[in-house]
């Protein structure tokens, strides 16, 4: 019977076993192995708790020590499990990606909400015929294209730049350029889209904005380097937006807009006209009320960096914004360090970093008390405001001396006018190192990490976000590899380079750094990667967790679009015998990535005339560094022989950082007696074995290969005067006996990495 007023405590004492009945379910606490039961059937818990049905706590829980199994039958659409404040496993209610406009539109005012329009329209052209998917393959009339002459006509045309004709808002921040404005129903997270561009009106570079009232804008992406996939087979409309260009906006994207802008700023060619179509947007709704699936995300959380021998540590994440005092000691020493630092031309902070304008703001060390030799690795989180491919003068984003005429430091250059110094750091008094076709991501933030171990400035190694990039010794200053002479008055400079007892001032740093950090020794790759994987995430570098959507594990990302997708390099052990990777390519003056970094192939556009001496094939050469694993490395060079007068005989073999391979020797040599009548592909190819016990060059045997060597393709001629031969070059016949023009043949590189 009930009890109105509790009387006391109620004591069970020799008691195994206590079962409340209920209608359909029971209550039962089972002392004898510390089990409990809410809800259960006849046969009584199954696990230490067992609860069957819905668990709701209200109020604040201390601690939760479960020692054994938790079995949760059934969640919320949210469930997480926790690890003191981090969630460590999340079971989210699944979202689906969703592509808009979700109505393929005939007009720019659709009955279901879709609202197009664009900055100019040229004719019947309208901004809502980038969104007509009933019909997108509709010829050369079924699309929008902007008016005559907002883009000013560049002959160079790849580098056509937009005038000022059309801009969102003035106030709001948005780049110049004609734009597509799409309004939708509902708010929307962007993940992806993708386009259709048309030939040289088609869009090279350009920047997508969000907003949900139309006044106040705000970026969401920036795409560079778009193709003109749209292209007219005469006048065949067949091929019309057969090509589209996809581009990812990344995991780092949360925001909900309900407007999207389209905004082109610079065209693929020469042309005084934008023009595209097929413009999708793929995205999840703020609310989909009809999204009943279940992930699954489980996530780590990186360990916070090592500080030990950390001499200089600034971060601007937890700083005011507005501007830096000049005073000294303006910027702490973080980490445990007391180096503080001076900021100088107007340094800012701006949402948790330094703003550096590029013209005189920098950042200053006090004096570090270096001497010798010291060995050092710095790391630095960095943005630029400034494409790559418009440095045309080395810009430099940290230096340091000058107290013993020591001046150094590291710079960006433009991979197109300097290729071979994308990324230098450089040594006074010694060649420094240069990482040829290095390149940082554009509009998003970098991580570079230097170290140097002592030794010369030839032992310097780089990494650029997680990954190591290839060196090659400079030839400056005599190819001498100095040490660091450091004297105890050296300091550094943040943005910036030191000359002589001053600030360069040449090619200062303009972006951003969000913080900065300086260690006394060489630290190891392990330390490298914790340094870049505690702030990957914050940066917009993918996620560090696993989701499991819809049968789909996706690793460093919540959407992943593949039964496995791994956004990242994957490292693992290879069978032998097995293909790490493969360069292969062209020798057209194209850059080619791989897993051990990017290589710039020479661009071969004449023929080479042989000699008496020894000369390289010009194409041949290749500086490499194969990825861990490798055991052996092949190398291919396919090239055209030809034969100038009659026999025509030549030598020919590869080399290996100036060694001659031995085995790789060969001799060309022409049987015909009339001239121009020899000409045949040839193909000079060597596998080298790089775990030997010891090194014998000439046989292509080394004991390792875990830096850069130099291969290529040396020739000469029997005679300078006689048994001629030329490179690159064959006579065409058609088989009529009517010769025709001599072609080039562009040779071709093959390079693999095999286990």
């Amino acid at each position: 019977m009930p009890i109105a007023t509790p009387q006391g405590t109620l004591d069970f004492k020799s008691v195994d076993k206590v079962t409340f009945v209920g209608a359909s379910s029971n209550t039962v606490i089972d002392t004898t192995t510390g089990s409990l039961g809410v809800g259960v059937g006849v046969g009584g818990p199954t696990s230490n708790l067992h609860v069957v049905g819905d668990a709701l706590i209200t109020g604040n829980v201390s601690d939760l020590n479960v020692v054994s199994n938790v079995n949760m039958l059934h969640t919320a659409n949210t469930a997480s499990i926790k690890l003191n404040s981090n969630v460590v496993a999340e079971f989210p209610r699944s979202k689906k990606l969703i592509k808009y406009p979700r109505v393929a539109m005939t007009s720019d005012n659709q009955p279901t909400g879709y609202v197009s329009s664009a900055s100019t329209v040229e004719g019947t052209n309208y901004a809502w015929r980038v969104f007509d998917m009933i019909n997108p393959e509709g010829g050369s009339g079924n699309r929008w294209r902007s008016g005559n002459n907002v883009y000013t006509n560049n002959s160079a045309g790849s580098s056509a730049i937009v005038g000022t004709a059309a801009q969102l808002s003035a106030s709001s921040g948005t780049p110049s350029g004609e734009y597509i404005l799409v309004t939708l129903p509902e708010k929307m997270c962007l993940k992806r889209y993708s386009w259709s561009g048309m030939t040289t009106q088609g869009p090279k570079d350009g920047e997508i904005w969000g907003s949900n009232d139309g006044s106040s804008w705000s970026h969401v992406h920036t795409f560079t380097d778009g193709n003109s996939g749209w292209v007219s087979a005469g006048s065949s409309t067949s091929d019309y937006g057969n090509y589209p260009d996809h581009r990812d906006v990344g995991e780092g994207n949360v925001a909900f807009y309900s407007r999207y802008a389209f905004i082109i700023t610079k065209l693929a060619g020469g042309d005084i006209a934008a023009s595209m179509r097929k413009l999708e947007y793929f995205g999840v709704p703020e609310h989909d009320p009809d999204a009943d699936g279940t992930d699954v995300t489980v996530k780590s959380y990186p360990n916070v960096p090592n500080t030990d021998w950390l001499e200089v540590y600034y971060n601007a994440k937890d700083l005011e914004n507005g501007t830096v005092s000049t005073a000294a000691g303006a910027i702490t020493g973080l980490g445990g360090t007391t180096n503080n630092g001076t900021a100088y031309g107007g340094v800012t902070v701006s949402d948790g970093a330094f703003v550096l304008d590029g013209t005189n703001d920098y950042i200053t060390t006090s004096a570090l008390g270096f001497s010798g030799d010291q060995p050092y690795s710095i790391s630095i989180w960095f943005r630029s405001d400034r494409p790559q491919t418009d440095m045309t003068t080395e810009n430099g984003i940290y230096g340091f001396g000058y107290g013993n005429n020591l001046t150094a430091g590291l710079s960006w250059w433009s991979p197109v006018t300097n290729g071979t110094s994308s990324l230098r750091h450089w040594h006074s008094g010694s060649a420094g190192i240069n990482f040829p076709y290095v390149t940082f991501l554009e509009d998003t933030w970098n991580h570079v990490v230097i170290v140097y171990p002592g030794g010369g400035a030839f032992n310097i190694r780089a990494w650029l976000n997680g990954v190591e990039r290839m060196g090659v010794n400079g030839t400056g200053s005599g190819g001498v590899n100095n040490d660091f002479n450091w004297s105890t008055s050296d300091t550094v400079v943040i943005g910036d380079w030191y000359s002589g007892s001053s600030v360069r001032g040449q090619s200062p740093w303009d972006g951003k750094i969000a913080n900065f950090r300086l260690f006394n020794r060489a630290i190891t790759s392990d330390e490298i990667y914790q340094l870049y994987a505690y702030q990957k995430e914050y940066f917009g570098h993918g996620g560090l967790g696993m989701t499991l959507k819809a049968g789909r594990l996706g690793v460093g990302t919540s959407e992943p679009r593949a039964a496995l997708d791994v956004r990242g390099r994957i490292m693992r052990e290879y069978n032998p015998g097995e293909i790490i990777e493969e360069l292969n390519s062209i020798c057209d003056g194209s850059t080619v990535a791989v897993l051990s970094g990017s290589y710039k192939m020479a661009n071969v556009t004449a023929g080479q005339d042989g000699t008496a001496s020894y000369a390289t094939i010009t194409g041949s050469t290749i500086i490499y560094t194969p990825p861990p694993g490798t055991k052996r490395v092949y190398y291919r060079f396919w090239y055209h022989w030809q034969a100038v007068e009659a026999s025509g005989i030549s030598h020919h073999k590869i080399q290996v950082d100036g060694n001659d391979i031995y085995g790789s020797a060969s001799c060309i040599a022409s049987q015909y007696y009339s001239n121009d009548h020899a000409n045949f592909p040839v193909s000079v190819e060597y596998t080298m074995q790089i775990d030997m016990s010891s090194n014998n060059v000439n046989k292509g045997q080394f004991t390792s290969w875990t830096g850069p060597k130099t291969i290529r393709v040396v020739f000469r001629e029997y005679n300078g005067s006689s048994y001629q031969c030329k490179l690159h070059q064959n006579e065409w016949w058609d088989g009529t006996g009517a010769s025709g023009n001599y072609l080039i043949m562009k040779p071709h590189l093959t390079i693999r990495a095999i286990a």
